[in-house]
């Protein structure tokens, strides 16, 4: 169970799709906090 419900989801179309609108999504949002807050980073 624990090897099989991971496959199913990495060869999902959408699961993938949302993955990669989160990656996406998150580094928008990272990349526009000023650069000097190192906090964020640690």
């Amino acid at each position: 169970m624990t090897e099989e419900i991971p496959a199913r989801l990495t060869a999902d179309t959408a699961y993938r799709n949302a993955r990669i609108e989160h990656d996406k999504a998150l580094l928008r949002v990272m990349t526009a906090v000023p650069r000097d807050d190192t906090r964020l980073f640690r």
